[in-house]
């Protein structure tokens, strides 16, 4: 009788671990941009504009995310081009994660606008824990 116990206990543990593993596999991805500006100004110092963490889209699953995020990417690129002589430099931080620098070097040449994309699953908020 003891050893039923134990077979079935093992066998509860196992399904609750599975469960689990499928679980985490199934939740959604977000993509999530942190944007904010910087100027040179005629002193010599650097302004910068308090961040902007906003959601782009959701994905299904991180497949979905990265390639959302490579879109988001190449569009940047394409778009700054023609305008005003400006330039997107993209460094890829990491799996899911890029940087994005735009600078103008034409029009304002102290201006430089930052955005960095990172794909997290939706249990995760970069922007911290909520208040009450």
């Amino acid at each position: 009788m003891t050893r039923l116990g134990r077979r079935a206990s093992l066998l509860v543990a196992f399904y609750l671990l599975t469960s689990a593993a499928t679980a985490y596999a199934e939740c959604a991805w977000v993509l999530w941009s942190d944007t904010r500006s910087t100027i040179k100004v005629e002193s010599g110092g650097t302004y910068t504009s308090s961040p902007d963490v906003k959601v782009v889209q959701a994905e299904a699953n991180q497949t979905g995310c990265e390639k959302a995020l490579d879109t988001l990417v190449a569009m940047a690129e394409a778009s700054a081009k023609p305008a005003a002589g400006a330039t997107a430099t993209v460094i890829r931080l990491a799996r899911g994660r890029a940087l994005v620098t735009f600078t103008y070097p034409e029009s304002n040449p102290r201006l430089r606008d930052l955005a960095e994309y990172v794909c997290l699953p939706d249990t995760v908020d970069p922007r911290g824990p909520k208040g009450k």
